[in-house]
């Protein structure tokens, strides 16, 4: 997640498994939800390359 935060945009092809980390309600398989949540909303507010 870290890795694809350090892009310039976020690519479209990651968008629908950012929007499922931001979204589950459920444990994902990471340390922290909440870390990844935030990251995952923070790549999705980016702006989507031209």
């Amino acid at each position: 997640m870290r890795t694809a935060g350090a892009l310039a945009t976020t690519p479209p092809e990651l968008r629908p498994l950012l929007e499922l980390c931001a979204t589950s309600p459920r444990r994902v398989a990471w340390k922290d939800d909440d870390e990844l949540r935030r990251l995952a909303r923070t790549l999705l507010d980016e702006p989507m390359p031209s």
